[in-house]
């Protein structure tokens, strides 16, 4: 399974990227640094098995 991680500054737009990418619901907030734990997503991209994570 391929893993695509997203990796920036707090409040960038890493878990709505995820959001538009997939249609699953990610928890956001209004405020930097809100995320409490790494995100690991497992999806399907084209028909291929996928694992998104993001705040590591």
């Amino acid at each position: 399974m391929k893993e695509i991680i997203f990796v920036g500054r707090s409040n960038v737009g890493k878990s709505t990227l995820i959001r538009a990418l997939t249609g699953k619901k990610v928890p956001v907030g209004k405020l930097p640094g809100v995320t409490r734990k790494p995100l690991h997503l497992l999806t399907r991209i084209f028909k291929l098995p996928i694992c998104l994570v993001s705040d590591i």
